[in-house]
């Protein structure tokens, strides 16, 4: 078994073919764990013979005549054939476990689905016996690392114990003689097979558990790939033909293997790089898949999909140490996503809230929250709405419904309370979500003649010019970040430039604006106002101080200030501005969310990307699906009936922005509508419309950090926190 050596380069393969002659090489072996325990055992004293003996046993470090022999022992049971015998039992557990998500009060496709699946599949086909009190799922956790690098005591002590435990829960009698189709643990001990010297049938199946546990990992991964896409994706795969048409090449997609690692016996070649002995050789598996669809592409390929043959891909590996679970992966797999999609067809994810594992081998969704429902339901005084139809109905329906009393919640406050909200509630005055009336239409007409779709052209060299320039910042810094290097200083310039906001002092400035959005939040507590209005005033306060300086092109603020208008004084004007700015964040977040959405694409769909028309072609499904609202809010001025709802006077409609829009191109909501439709809209399009091809142009291979991303956790917008990126060079 091949032993690395440290400080010696890693050599990275993407291209499939040299990768096949890696994998079926008998000059490369798997790197062993054994020699790290000998030297743990020599500098503790500890004794690790028991899980020496384990991996010996576990096929993926089983080398030569030991690995065929254990090999050809459990390919039957693992056959395509006999999988198919256990199908009955997989859509039965399937459609259990779908039960076990719908009952969920808060469900997870991981912790409800995906998890308790595999626990119930694995353990019908070994045939398990856990305690009362024993957590399979843990155990795997503990044991799955077997194949990570420089393990510590303490997770060496941990995989000791979990394995044992997994080998307990195998049992050696007791079966049913009349069982069919036989569990493994069974015709283990009814055949009892031969295998090699020193190799435990138990502990090979114990680790052939632990390895089946990637069957979830990339079930999981494949829900994640389905559903961060415009709905289409998942109304298709609740139809017949599905599985012919896309399986294949969403499974090259979405492996929760990252890397699979060998080690050079000898000196050898890979393709035409030289290899020594004890040099490692990493293999891509997302750059191997990449390459295999890009060779099955033709121009009369369709959109979205790719003509492979099962034993194309590479997501299984090949040769000597490909995955044997294979055909169970694919059975459960092909069965899952229809199941989900026919049970929950308007399932989207609170993308916001996924949250992903990622070692030097896998990467995996540790967290899939989702909403399931499709209809609207009612939670005290708040009806949630769910269909474009009744959504549309309010947002258009002036006479029934208005925009949120934040202003009357605010005057209430300050007299339960005593406390002066004098500030908060002049923010809340001259916030355009919560005006109505004749001083609302003032007020777009004011900000219309800066942000109207038919104004903007003024901009334009403006904004070309500082999408430039944070491209440039971007590509010069060391550690690359497209929220805090590209999305927020492009969003930021450009809204303040337009808006006429140019504080005495920029940082504070810079500190205090992310703090504005908070207004957006519905009745917020005497605390949290209190905090808020310490941060607009000083915020207010910086506006005053510059309003001296003569910028090079007046923005809105300086116009409404000349202008005098009747129904805004200066105060107000630096109110309403201000408010705008907070709002304009949603620029930022949006623009975040579609270079992450488009970083996750498959290259072949980002073909032209750095062509405008990609970008037009595509800004309404990108407004659609990513647009950093999550809500939209109404409140009924009147008892009136919508879409089943019966909403009393004074009831709110939250408006789930996500499902309602579902990723259509055409009728989204995401800006809203009517009256209250956003004044920023147009801005917001120019500014995306031009920023992604400008990306691209100068960054032609951009890519993501494998799961690099954070969010900030926002009750009523979807906003990254960090988009990590690399590969910025042409």
């Amino acid at each position: 078994m091949g032993t690395p050596r440290a400080g010696m380069p890693q050599i990275m393969v993407s291209d499939p073919h040299a990768a096949t002659k890696v994998l079926r090489s008998r000059e490369m072996t798997v790197a062993g764990i054994g020699p790290h325990l000998e030297r743990l055992e020599a500098a503790t004293g500890e004794d690790f013979s028991n899980l020496k003996k384990v991996i010996k046993s576990s096929l993926i470090f089983q080398e030569g005549s030991s690995h065929l022999q254990s090999r050809r022992i459990l390919a039957r049971f693992f056959s395509e054939r006999s999988m198919a015998d256990w199908s009955d039992m997989i859509d039965a557990q399937i459609d259990t476990q779908i039960r076990h998500l719908e009952a969920s009060p808060n469900p997870d496709l991981v912790r409800d689905f995906t998890d308790p699946l595999f626990s119930a599949v694995i353990g019908k086909l070994v045939g398990l016996r856990p305690k009362p009190d024993s957590d399979l799922i843990e155990l795997v956790s503990r044991v799955s690392i077997l194949t990570e690098p420089l393990l510590s005591l303490r997770q060496i002590r941990l995989m000791s114990a979990a394995i044992g435990e997994i080998i307990d829960m195998i049992p050696t009698d007791g079966f049913n003689p009349a069982l069919k189709p036989r569990p493994l643990a069974q015709i283990v001990a009814e055949d009892k097979p031969q295998m090699p010297e020193g190799v435990s049938v138990y502990a090979t199946i114990a680790t052939l558990v632990v390895a089946a546990h990637t069957m979830a990992e990339s079930m999981a991964f494949f829900l994640w790939g389905l559903l961060i896409q415009d709905h289409a994706p998942w109304r298709a795969a609740a139809q017949n033909g599905w599985r012919e048409q896309h399986l294949e090449r969403l499974l090259s997609l979405y492996p929760s293997t990252l890397f699979l690692y060998r080690v050079a016996n000898g000196d050898s070649m890979v393709g035409s790089c030289p290899v020594s002995a004890g040099q490692t050789i990493t293999l891509d598996m997302p750059g191997m898949n990449n390459a295999i669809r890009a060779a099955a592409i033709t121009n009369d390929t369709p959109a979205g999909e790719c003509p492979l043959k099962q034993g194309q891909i590479m997501s299984f590996g090949t040769g000597a140490h490909k995955c044997p679970g294979e055909a169970l992966a694919r059975l459960t797999i092909s069965r899952v996503a229809p199941a989900l999609a026919r049970s929950f067809p308007n399932l989207t994810l609170l993308r916001d809230k996924v949250c992903f594992h990622k070692t030097a081998v896998i990467q995996t969704p540790s967290t899939l929250p989702c909403d399931l429902k499709g209809q609207p339901h009612k939670v005290g005084k708040v009806w949630h709405v769910r269909d474009t139809v009744s959504a549309r109905t309010i947002i258009t329906d002036d006479a029934a419904f208005g925009p949120p009393r934040m202003i009357d919640h605010l005057t209430a406050l300050a007299h339960a309370t005593g406390v002066d909200l004098n500030v908060a509630i002049r923010m809340a005055s001259n916030a355009m979500f919560f005006m109505s009336g004749p001083r609302h239409n003032a007020a777009r007409r004011l900000v219309s003649q800066f942000l109207g779709s038919n104004r903007l052209n003024i901009w334009t060299p403006l904004i070309d010019a500082t999408i430039e320039k944070a491209i440039n910042r971007l590509s010069k810094t060391p550690k690359p970040d497209l929220v805090r290097d590209f999305s927020e200083p492009l969003c930021q310039t450009v809204n303040k430039q337009v808006l006429g906001i140019h504080p005495s002092d920029d940082d504070r400035f810079n500190l205090l604006a992310p703090e504005f959005h908070k207004l957006l939040e519905p009745m917020l507590p005497l605390k949290d106002v209190l905090a808020l209005q310490d941060v607009l005033s000083e915020a207010v306060g910086l506006l005053v101080q510059s309003d001296s300086k003569t910028p090079a092109r007046a923005g809105l603020l300086q116009a409404m200030l000349s202008d005098q208008h009747v129904d805004f004084s200066p105060d107000d004007c630096r109110a309403l501005v201000l408010i705008l700015y907070g709002a304009g964040f949603n620029m930022t977040h949006t623009l975040s969310s579609a270079l992450y959405w488009i970083l996750t694409m498959p290259p072949e769909e980002r073909t032209g990307i750095q062509e405008s028309d990609w970008t037009a072609r595509r800004l309404e499904t990108i407004l659609s699906l990513l647009a950093a609202p999550k809500y939209i809010y109404r409140m009924a001025n009147r008892d009136v009936e919508i879409g089943g709802m019966q909403f009393a006077a004074r009831d709110t409609a939250q408006i789930h922005l996500a499902k309602v829009n579902l990723g259509v191109s055409t009728g989204h909501l995401s800006f809203g509508h009517g009256l209250h439709r956003c004044v920023g809209a147009a801005l917001t399009r120019m500014t995306i419309k031009k920023a992604i091809p400008a990306l691209f142009r100068r960054c032609p291979n951009i890519s993501l950090e494998p799961q690099g991303h954070s969010y900030f956790n926002f009750s009523q917008t979807v906003a990254l926190e960090s988009l990590k990126c690399k590969n910025l060079s042409r």
